[in-house]
């Protein structure tokens, strides 16, 4: 978050990574995870709290916000 600045793209990446968790599993045994703790610690849990603590710490900080896309 405290990069990309933008809630949207840092919540993709956070999912995204979670489905190459699932994917690579079969390979990297370290990956292999319960569906509850993948979904719901993981995305739900550290990830989330994760991203609002950067929102909040760039919003009280007054950091701007990153535009990624431009609107015609």
């Amino acid at each position: 978050m405290l990069i990309m600045r933008d809630w949207y793209i840092v919540w993709f990446c956070s999912i995204s990574f979670e489905l190459l968790e699932l994917t690579f599993r079969y390979w990297l045994p370290n990956f292999y995870e319960c569906w509850w703790d993948s979904l719901i610690l993981d995305v739900f849990g550290c990830n989330l709290a994760g991203i609002m603590l950067g929102y909040y710490f760039l919003k009280y900080f007054g950091v701007s916000k990153m535009q990624w896309v431009k609107s015609i």
